[in-house]
């Protein structure tokens, strides 16, 4: 040091207080966004199988559901 307090030097408690003020830079934003970028590409098609393996059970759900009702139905479609 060249007999400055810590307040006064280039990373002291001063600087990084009004630095935290001024908000992020730059470099901060641009990081951030390609981490959520990277995170996204991850992530996106692991939620589009989940939501296509959704619907296939719907589907699926239905056409058993309409399979046991089916003898009912036409049982009761049988004039008497």
């Amino acid at each position: 040091m060249t007999g400055r307090t810590a307040s006064q030097t280039k990373f002291g408690i001063r600087d990084l207080t009004v630095r935290s003020l001024h908000g992020f830079t730059l470099v901060e934003l641009m990081v951030t966004i390609a981490v959520l970028a990277i995170l996204l590409m991850i992530a996106v098609p692991s939620f589009n199988e989940a939501a296509w393996g959704s619907n296939l059970n719907s589907i699926v759900n239905s056409f058993v559901s309409s399979a046991q009702r089916a003898p009912t139905e036409g049982i009761s479609a049988i004039p008497r």
